[in-house]
C-alpha cells in the first residue's frame, strides 16, 4: 500500500511543478518578449547602417544588454554610448529605432557621422523617460527649428547639438523662419541646451527664439561659436547658472540678465557690445568666471559682484584709467585676471602679488 501511494504521489508533485513552471513562464514572458522588441529596434537600427560591421557584437542572438555601448536596467535598455564609432546614418534611423525604446533615459553618438535634418516619422513616438541626449560633433543639418520636433520627447532635460551644421539665415524659407519663432516649445523641462559651433547666423538673428517655449528649468545655455547678432535677454531665466556666448557678431548693448543671482559663468568675448556692463552684472553674486574680453566696452573698470570671482578676463576692450588697488582685495579667490591690450595707466598694485596668473 505504501508503494503506492508513492506511486500517485509521483504524478501529483510532477504536475505541481509543472504548472509552477508554467506559470513563472508565463510571468516572465512579458519581460523577455519586451528584451526582444528591444533587441529587435537595435538590430534593425544596425541594419540601416552603412557598414554595419561597425557593431559586430550586436547579433539576434544575444542579449542586447552585452551589446557594445548598451547598458540596461532590469533587462531593459536602459544607455547607448556610441561615440567616434563612424556609423555613417542619419537621424533618420537614430529618431526610428533609437529614440524609440520605451525604456531609453540616454542616448549619446558623439561625432559618430550622422546626418541629415531633424526630422520624425510620422506618428512616431519618443521613450517618456529619455532624458539625455548627445548628437554633438556630427553632421546635422538644416533650420534650427527643426530641433522643436524634438517635443515629443518631453521629459528631455540635456539636449547637445554642438558641432554641426544647423542654420538660422535670412536666406531660409519664410516658412522655415516662421516655425523657428516658436523656438523650443514642447521641450520646456530642458536643463543644459548646448547649440555652440554651429551656423547659426543672419539679420537679427537673437537668442529670444530659443527661449520662446520658456526657461523655467534652464541651467546651461551655449550658443558659442555662430554668428548670432541681435539682443541678447535671458532674464526669464531665473535659474541659468552657466551662459557662453563667445565668438558670435552681437553688436548691442550690454545682455539683459536680469535677476542672474544663480550665475556662475558668463561669457560674452568676442562680440561687440558695449554699455554700462557693471550694472548688468550687478545681481550676478554668484559669478565665479566673468570673460567680457574682446568686446567694445569703455570707460573705468567698473564695479563687479567679487564675493566668489575667481577668473576675470577684461583684456582688449577700451577701458581706461587705473587699475582698482581694492580689486584683488575684494575678490580674494582670484586666480585669474587678464586686464592686457586695455588703455590702462598707472602701476599693478601690490595688493595683485597674490594672483597666481596676471596678465
Amino acid at each position: 500500500m505504501a508503494h503506492l501511494s508513492l506511486l500517485l504521489l509521483f504524478p501529483l508533485a510532477f504536475l505541481t511543478l509543472h504548472r509552477a513552471a508554467f506559470a513563472a513562464a508565463a510571468a516572465a514572458s512579458p519581460s523577455s518578449s519586451a528584451a526582444n522588441a528591444d533587441s529587435q529596434q537595435l538590430i534593425d537600427f544596425k541594419s540601416a547602417l552603412k557598414d554595419p560591421t561597425v557593431l559586430p557584437g550586436w547579433l539576434a542572438d544575444r542579449s542586447p544588454c552585452g551589446y557594445t555601448g548598451v547598458s540596461c536596467k532590469s533587462s531593459r535598455v536602459a544607455s547607448i554610448e556610441l561615440a567616434s564609432l563612424g556609423l555613417s546614418t542619419d537621424f533618420h534611423s537614430v529618431s526610428s529605432h533609437l529614440l524609440t525604446l520605451e525604456f531609453l533615459e540616454s542616448l549619446s553618438l558623439t561625432s559618430a557621422n550622422i546626418s541629415g535634418a531633424l526630422a520624425f516619422p510620422s506618428g512616431s513616438k519618443c521613450s517618456a523617460v529619455l532624458s539625455s541626449l548627445d548628437l554633438s560633433g556630427n553632421a546635422l543639418s538644416g533650420p534650427i527649428s527643426d530641433i522643436a520636433n524634438l517635443g515629443v520627447c518631453q521629459n528631455l532635460k540635456v539636449l547637445n547639438f554642438s558641432g554641426n551644421n544647423l542654420t538660422y539665415s535670412v536666406q531660409e524659407s519664410v516658412a522655415a523662419a516662421a516655425a523657428a519663432s516658436t523656438g523650443l516649445k514642447g521641450l520646456e523641462n530642458l536643463q543644459v541646451l548646448d547649440l555652440s559651433f554651429n551656423k547659426i547666423s543672419g539679420s537679427n538673428v537673437n537668442i529670444s527664439w530659443v527661449l520662446s517655449g520658456g526657461c523655467d528649468a534652464m541651467t546651461n545655455l551655449s550658443l558659442r561659436w555662430n554668428k548670432l547678432t541681435g539682443d541678447v535677454d535671458v532674464s526669464s531665466c531665473k535659474k541659468l547658472q552657466y551662459l557662453d556666448i563667445s565668438q558670435n557678431n552681437i553688436s548691442v548693448s550690454v545682455p539683459s540678465l536680469g535677476d542672474c543671482s544663480a550665475l556662475e559663468y558668463l561669457d560674452v568675448s568676442s562680440n561687440r557690445f558695449y554699455g554700462d556692463i557693471g550694472s548688468a552684472v550687478s545681481a550676478c553674486s554668484q559669478l565665479s568666471f566673468l570673460n567680457l574680453s574682446n568686446n567694445h566696452f569703455s570707460g573705468l573698470i567698473p564695479s563687479l559682484p567679487t564675493k566668489n570671482l575667481r577668473f576675470l578676463y577684461l583684456s582688449r576692450n577700451g577701458f581706461q584709467g587705473e587699475i582698482p588697488p581694492s580689486l584683488a582685495e575684494v575678490c580674494p579667490g582670484l586666480v585669474e585676471l587678464d586686464l592686457s591690450q586695455d588703455n590702462l595707466s598707472g602701476v599693478i598694485p601690490a595688493s595683485f602679488t597674490a594672483i597666481y596668473r596676471l596678465v
